[in-house]
């Protein structure tokens, strides 16, 4: 992204998802700048994957210390892990460092009707 402006970008990327780059393959550099500077860290698993505050000042802390080349441009993709959908019927999220999991709420227990949807919605994807 470095020394192209959006407009080529946008062209090449669209050129991309339509199946019409010929010419070659987009490429995508990401090499982090060295700094001194830390990024800003979470007081809690919980605020490091659900606080949207910490998300976007911890995004744009990485976009502004990262060398971005070829067709490369930050991307903020937020979200609470590979169980959300085990957390919207109900369960409870567990999170760690790098992911997260559905674990059935004590009062619920494993057969209750959110365990169930979950199951249902996880095996559709099978």
């Amino acid at each position: 992204m470095i020394g192209q402006n959006d407009a080529y970008l946008r062209e090449r990327w669209l050129e991309f998802w339509n199946k019409e780059n010929h010419d070659r393959p987009l490429i995508s550099v990401e090499v982090p700048l060295s700094t001194r500077d830390t990024p800003p860290r979470a007081a809690s698993l919980e605020e490091h994957w659900g606080n949207p505050d910490y998300i976007v000042a911890a995004s744009r802390w990485h976009f502004e210390h990262t060398w971005y080349g070829g067709e490369a441009m930050p991307i903020l993709n937020p979200n609470l892990g590979p169980d959300f959908v085990g957390a919207v019927a109900g369960c409870n999220l567990i999170y760690s460092p790098y992911t997260s999991w559905a674990q059935a709420s004590p009062r619920h227990g494993t057969g209750s009707a959110c365990c169930r949807k979950y199951r249902r919605q996880a095996n559709a994807f099978r």
